[in-house]
């Protein structure tokens, strides 16, 4: 799974919306900070991000869309947005191998907490599973990461 960038996720929901750099523009936001922004150039603060998603809210009444972003997805990283995936899935899934993917994805971006409690959810489902040996090297694995973290 790939997660987008600030810049990628301005331009990717510019595009979706059939807007172009110009139809952000205003007062406070030039173009010129726009692309800038959008080729990683210029991190997005967060009052751009407030008038850009108003601006993307606008647009998607007038297509009759639901946009279903706020002002933080513009600033969130990569990472964070990896971290708010995989807890969300962490509540929802209960086999073995979408368990094992949250944990790959937690590895990827270095989230130990999210880490850990992909392992423990692994225990559990091993344990519910009657494969006590896999539920206690999970549980450990998690336990491990949770002391690490302290």
């Amino acid at each position: 799974m790939k997660f987008l960038t600030s810049s990628e996720k301005l331009k990717a929901t510019r595009k979706y919306l059939k807007m172009k750099q110009k139809d952000l523009v205003d007062e406070n936001l030039t173009r010129g900070l726009i692309s800038m922004i959008e080729i990683g150039k210029r991190e997005i603060s967060n009052n751009v991000a407030i008038k850009i998603y108003a601006k993307f809210e606008q647009k998607a009444k007038e297509l009759n869309i639901e946009l279903k972003i706020d002002s933080a997805y513009l600033l969130r990283s990569p990472s964070e947005d990896a971290e708010l995936y995989c807890l969300k899935k962490l509540k929802k899934i209960n086999k073995d191998k979408e368990i094992k993917e949250i944990i790959e994805i937690a590895d990827k971006f270095n989230l130990l907490k999210t880490k850990a409690m992909g392992y423990g959810k692994l225990g559990e489902y091993y344990f519910k599973k009657k494969q006590y040996n896999e539920a206690f090297i999970n549980y450990n694995y998690a336990i491990e990461l949770f002391e690490s973290i302290k």
